[in-house]
């Protein structure tokens, strides 16, 4: 089989050594970890030692962990349990799908995709909403919001905060206790666990127990919190490997600016592993088509609106780029395995798919050839 060159991980992580052994010891388990017969303990066991692993990576108490199907869900339980709040306008779908409620509200954002403070503060001191919700790193673009300023503000005016860090899990330093967050919603997936479990830290433990409980008491996804756990011990090895990412972002990003005419980077990449770019004149849903016959994998944004073809990228229309140009976007997101060479494998037929896409396009004229 030949060799697939992966650049989506900001979308999934391939699933780590340490949680797939995890798994592996464990799939002879067959208790339910509610019952009170032995195996049942035993379960039980294992997913509050997956749980103990993984509130350490963030700094937080065992108390304080919710475990979820993943970032969905974490973001629901919350923005559902309040009556108003300012949400980003480059959150995602599941979480800006609450602003037709009454009392939600979008924050808008820069060019950059940066939220747009003197908004936030005049909201927080007319309206006084009860939360303030925010994506840490994008998923899209790879902008770093300030936290530390956001939550300040909201904390000024009395508004609880809820993180969605699904994106920097693994990718930057998280300290809850640092942060001064209510909520934040972390998933498996992105750091190597399996699909399906995610975790949301609550400050007030008591919340736990009414509002943000889920509904009746669902059997745990055990395999899955076994994978979260195991794959959360290497979180400080994750976040400096991501760090030694960023030459190989900066290499990738002065290639397309000079290889590729009229090509634009959108946003403002803080995290090192992300890339988004604007390739007018050629879909980037017809991009990321190409790519993958040809064994390479990209995305044009958020897996989860990625049947939305029709649809261009809501992140980038909120930093005010045209349909046109968030049609032909495609996100790069890549991963410690990742080498230069693989990259400049990458650039190599990107800029054949994007020449032969232009070929068909009346409006290309000087951007038709690469």
């Amino acid at each position: 089989m030949s060799k697939t060159f992966y650049f989506d991980y900001n979308a999934s992580a391939p699933l780590s050594p340490e949680a797939k052994q995890a798994i592996i010891d464990s799939l002879d388990d067959f208790g339910n970890p509610s019952s009170l017969h032995a195996p049942g303990t035993r379960a039980r066991q294992k997913i509050e030692l997956a749980r103990a692993l993984v509130v350490a990576s963030i700094n937080a108490q065992s108390e304080q962990l919710l475990f979820t199907s993943g970032g969905t869900e974490a973001n629901n339980l919350v923005l559902a349990a309040f009556p108003s709040a300012l949400i980003s306008a480059t959150s995602h779908h599941n979480a800006l799908h609450h602003l037709s409620r009454d009392g939600f509200q979008a924050i808008p954002v820069d060019q950059n995709g940066y939220l747009d403070l003197t908004f936030l503060a005049q909201e927080l001191a007319n309206h006084q909403p009860t939360l303030v919700s925010f994506e840490l790193a994008n998923n899209e673009t790879g902008v770093v919001q300030d936290a530390t300023k956001i939550i300040s503000l909201a904390k000024k005016y009395g508004a609880l905060v809820h993180i969605d860090a699904v994106q920097a899990y693994g990718k930057l330093p998280l300290d809850v206790a640092a942060l001064g967050a209510d909520f934040l919603t972390i998933s498996g997936h992105k750091i190597g666990a399996p699909m399906g479990v995610g975790a949301l830290y609550i400050k007030d433990p008591k919340l736990t127990h009414n509002q943000l409980a889920p509904r009746g008491n669902p059997t745990p996804n055990y395999l899955g919190i076994i994978g979260f756990g195991a794959a959360s011990t290497k979180i400080p090895t994750l976040v400096k490997q991501q760090a030694a990412l960023k030459p190989l972002l900066d290499h990738l990003k002065t290639r397309i600016e000079s290889e590729i005419s009229a090509s634009s980077v959108n946003g403002s990449p803080d995290l090192p592993n992300t890339l988004n770019v604007s390739l007018p004149h050629a879909e980037g849903e017809s991009i990321v088509l190409a790519l993958s016959e040809r064994g390479i994998a990209v995305s044009t944004g958020s897996a989860c609106a990625s049947s939305s073809a029709s649809n261009p990228s809501h992140v980038l229309l909120a930093t005010g780029k045209g349909r046109e140009v968030a049609h032909s976007s495609i996100r790069i997101s890549f991963g410690p395995n990742t080498t230069k060479s693989d990259l400049d494998h990458l650039l190599t037929e990107l800029k054949s798919v994007v020449t032969y896409l232009r070929s068909f396009s009346t409006r290309a004229k000087g951007a038709k050839n690469v």
